[in-house]
């Protein structure tokens, strides 16, 4: 989910959930921003299709974070990249001066040093993933089923014959059946 940045400053970053920067970083060099919904569509008869639930799907972001300096400072930056990889329960803000892309998790961060610009600035791509929050509902059923229906459930005897072979069905005796019977049956067998 994301909201307007309130008063539109010029904040870019990562944030916790209490509103404290997470990653020390110089600048965002890029940012991509995916957002989708899925419609199901579904072959019927006569090669016709059916299309139906159109389901949102958490928006993705790609960030291109520059940070130099010091080579302590590098490594503070990777290792807390690390960190939000691995966290696993806490989500995150990432803010624009736009707007505010809230309930974030850190998917996947690649990065790399190139000597155009210098061997003391590192470029990190870091894949934002919305984590959507639902809180569960559920509901009780009681099923309450008339005592002759208990009885009969009582009643039934469970037995256990270990394993055994199949058997073939047991073939029907004809010269019992009415001839009602023996319609149906005769349905039966023209359908198959």
């Amino acid at each position: 989910m994301s909201q307007p940045t309130q008063l539109f400053t010029n904040v870019w970053g990562v944030f916790d959930q209490s509103g404290k920067s997470v990653v020390d970083i110089d600048t965002i060099a890029a940012m991509r921003y995916t957002n989708k919904s899925r419609v199901s569509d579904f072959p019927v008869e006569q090669g016709a299709f059916t299309t139906y639930n159109k389901v949102a799907t958490p928006f993705k972001m790609q960030v291109k974070m520059a940070v130099g300096g010091s080579r302590q400072r590098i490594s503070d930056f990777i290792t807390k990249l690390e960190v939000l990889k691995n966290d696993t329960l806490n989500l995150y803000h990432f803010v624009t001066p736009e707007m505010t892309y809230l309930n974030c998790t850190v998917e996947e961060f690649s990065y790399s040093r190139d000597h155009s610009k210098g061997q003391d600035m590192v470029i990190a791509l870091v894949d934002l993933l919305e984590v959507r929050i639902v809180t569960p509902s559920y509901t009780t059923a009681s099923v309450t089923l008339p005592a002759s229906k208990l009885k009969k459930i009582d009643m039934a005897s469970m037995s256990c014959h270990g394993k055994q072979q199949p058997q073939p069905p047991p073939t029907p005796n004809y010269s019992e059946m009415t001839l009602d019977q023996l319609r149906a049956l005769a349905r039966q067998n023209a359908i198959r």
